[in-house]
């Protein structure tokens, strides 16, 4: 009874152990079967020429594959067999496993080189990204920023026509009061914008050129310039008033004290060129004689100081001048003695001003 309890608990204890070996060498089994059915597929499908010349210069590559065909994998070496089963962890390629006299199979070649080919396009791709990078910042400090005129007087006189830079920035901030959100969104600040129009309104630049200074599309600088334009008529047009007489004496230069002591204001008519309206009445009030184009007209009138005191309301460029400047209400503002100086062919036919 001894012997035959101990003999059950041997088996008992050595049933997991066969268990173990024979599932371990079906598994072998199957592996080897598998890799088998890979390499009969590999050397039956259609290579390409380059391909296949690579494959003839493998020594005993064939006559491993035909061995181990005689001999359904009886004699097939494992480490030569084995297809790259390691991905890399960066690449995402399988990594080329060594045979056992420590050659590569083709596959695994293939693989390796198609890995080192993307990976010099990434390399390449990763150059181009950085130069465009370094281009668009070039590009962006080349633009007109919002600090282009700060602590520059000169430039701010010259591109914008007010004295200083100070000056411009009580301006901008009058002009802000109240602005729509509207103004926020886009490409360009608010001081860019409103830097844009004053260059445009100064040095009549053109859209395209204005665009490429502050590095947005020529249609962008359209649509800024038509918004800001209403904006700054209705916010600096309160600054377009008549002097009193008094404060006009006070202040009047020291020549035209001398010459032109009562010189009130001065004037003149200046034209805006304005697209071929499409009404052929509105076509035949707009057309210039003088400009030979369709104008709309201006009567301007500015004080011996050099400040603008009086603006009219635009009419067709075909009327004369004495025919503006007679409907306009510049004579509402006179006071008897006020004198006006205009040019010789822009005279007022003689009036009493009571």
């Amino acid at each position: 009874m001894d012997s035959s309890s101990e003999a059950r608990e041997l088996d008992a204890q050595q049933d997991p152990i066969k268990r173990k070996l024979e599932g371990d060498v079906i598994r072998f089994e199957q592996r080897q079967a598998t890799k088998l059915r890979r390499l009969q597929a590999y050397k039956g499908r259609k290579l390409r020429a380059p391909k296949r010349r690579r494959l003839q210069d493998v020594e005993g590559f064939d006559e491993t594959l035909d061995e181990t065909e005689n001999n359904e994998g009886s004699n097939f070496s494992h480490d030569q067999a084995d297809v790259c089963e390691e991905i890399d962890s960066t690449t995402g390629i399988n990594e080329p496993a060594a045979g056992a006299d420590g050659e590569e199979c083709p596959q695994c070649t293939e693989l390796k080189k198609q890995r080192d080919k993307y990976q010099q396009e990434c390399v390449e791709l990763q150059k181009l990204c950085d130069r465009y990078q370094r281009g668009n910042v070039k590009l962006r400090k080349k633009a007109v920023d919002d600090d282009f005129l700060a602590g520059d007087d000169t430039k701010t006189k010259y591109y914008i026509g007010l004295p200083s830079y100070e000056f411009l920035k009580v301006v901008f901030g009058l002009v802000i009061i109240g602005l729509p959100v509207s103004f926020h969104n886009g490409p360009c600040s608010v001081f860019q914008q409103f830097i844009m129009v004053l260059m445009k309104l100064r040095l009549n630049l053109g859209y395209q050129d204005l665009g490429y200074r502050f590095g947005v599309h020529y249609s962008t600088v359209s649509r800024y310039f038509n918004k800001w334009i209403d904006v700054l008529y209705d916010r600096l047009s309160v600054f377009v008033r008549w002097p009193e007489r008094d404060q006009l004496i006070k202040t009047m230069p020291m020549e035209f004290r001398k010459h032109f002591k009562k010189c009130a204001v001065i004037i003149d008519c200046f034209e805006i060129y304005i697209e071929c309206p499409t009404s052929l009445t509105a076509r035949a009030q707009t057309w210039s004689n003088y400009k030979k184009h369709n104008t709309v007209k201006f009567l301007i009138g500015i004080t011996p100081q050099g400040s603008v005191s009086f603006i009219s309301k635009g009419l067709g460029g075909r009327v004369l001048d004495v025919h503006l400047t007679e409907h306009s209400g510049l004579m509402k503002n006179l006071l008897p003695g006020d004198v006006i100086l205009a040019l010789q062919y822009r005279i007022v036919p003689t009036k009493q001003c009571y």
